[in-house]
């Protein structure tokens, strides 16, 4: 994001999960680019290309091109977007926390929807309730994510090749794993401002705190109350400390 003046641009901002933060952001002043990564959404469904430094090359110019400007920019993301959000930099895979937990119970998906051909197999067809589970797990307001989102997400996984490209981000922790390691140890520590929201209720409330010191330097964490692991459900909280981070971080202009 670039401060610029305040839009957006969205495949569809009406149905996103995160619909409710982008307005606030882009009434704070803020030109919004809200892509939809490579076998996602609206984008194309390549067979392969699907680890995080892959997926981050890819979010890496989209921005630029729609903005026009080849400067810093502040980035967003959740969950495996979070994964992708800096050319270079992928913060989760081979952390202590990420490797101790990927086959817990809780994690069951990790490996469930590492087998790509069993997985594709078992949920085609059944994406609407497959999603659903999720949705209705890690939530903490099931207000969030209406029915409409809902159809929205199982439409867009419902696509030809979708459910293969959204596993394989998942087939491909292991490598990324390796190249987070191979760059920690050749680069060192990431050293770009870096902020991590949990949420107050999410299963991973304290995963943030503890994974980031082993990859970035100059870092801090906040918790969003009232929220799950989506955390945008709640968008107010949400909004608040990532203004407060542009703040604090300013990009020239």
């Amino acid at each position: 994001m670039a401060k610029m003046f305040g839009s957006f641009t969205s495949t569809n901002p009406l149905i996103n999960l995160y619909r409710h933060v982008l307005e606030p952001l882009s009434g704070a002043g803020y030109h919004l680019v809200v892509p939809d990564m490579r076998g996602h959404g609206a984008s194309s469904h390549p067979p392969h290309g699907y680890t995080k430094s892959i997926l981050a090359e890819d979010m890496y110019h989209p921005p630029r091109d729609r903005l026009g400007r080849g400067g810093p920019i502040y980035v967003i993301g959740h969950d495996i977007g979070g994964m992708a959000l800096i050319r270079g930099e992928c913060p989760i895979p081979g952390t202590t926390v990420f490797e101790d937990t990927k086959a817990s119970q809780k994690q069951f998906h990790f490996t469930f929807q590492a087998h790509f051909d069993l997985d594709v197999h078992v949920v085609t067809g059944k994406e609407k309730a497959y999603l659903k589970h999720f949705y209705d797990k890690l939530s903490c307001n099931a207000a969030g994510i209406p029915p409409g989102v809902l159809d929205h997400y199982a439409l867009m996984y419902s696509q030809s090749g979708a459910l293969r490209c959204a596993f394989s981000t998942y087939e491909a922790f292991e490598q990324d794993a390796v190249e987070n390691g191979k760059r920690l140890k050749d680069h060192g520590k990431c050293g770009l401002p870096t902020l991590g929201l949990d949420g107050q209720h999410s299963s991973h409330a304290t995963d943030m705190e503890a994974m980031l010191p082993e990859m970035y330097e100059n870092f801090s964490c906040e918790v969003v109350p009232n929220s799950g692991h989506w955390i945008a459900e709640n968008p107010v909280e949400f909004v608040r400390p990532v203004l407060g981070f542009f703040q604090k971080h300013p990009i020239p202009y």
